[in-house]
């Protein structure tokens, strides 16, 4: 979603600046040229946020991992817990 809408702000971005560069400059191959940079900057942010998105889903299926971990030890205490407090000592012989 959020890939989405930055990429649609950045095509309006990229077609606002570029009519910006070329009313305002005379040199048309220059406003060209500085179009064409701002869409590869563009494009190379796109590119890096889409890294980081990915990163962030890789980084919560990593905690969500962890946190299961850490309930499942917690559960195997409390049955160890559960077990200690049930046995019965007086039934063992010495």
């Amino acid at each position: 979603m959020i890939g989405r809408s930055l990429r649609a702000l950045s095509y309006i971005v990229v077609l606002a600046a570029g009519a910006g560069l070329v009313a305002q400059t005379p040199d048309r191959g220059r406003a060209e040229a500085e179009a064409r940079r701002v869409t590869d900057r563009i494009r190379a942010l796109q590119t890096e946020a889409d890294q980081l998105a990915g990163e962030a889903r890789t980084l919560l299926g990593d905690l969500r991992k962890l946190e299961v971990e850490r309930e499942l030890q917690q559960e195997r205490v409390r049955e160890r817990m559960e077990w200690l407090y049930a046995y019965d000592a007086t039934k063992v012989a010495v």
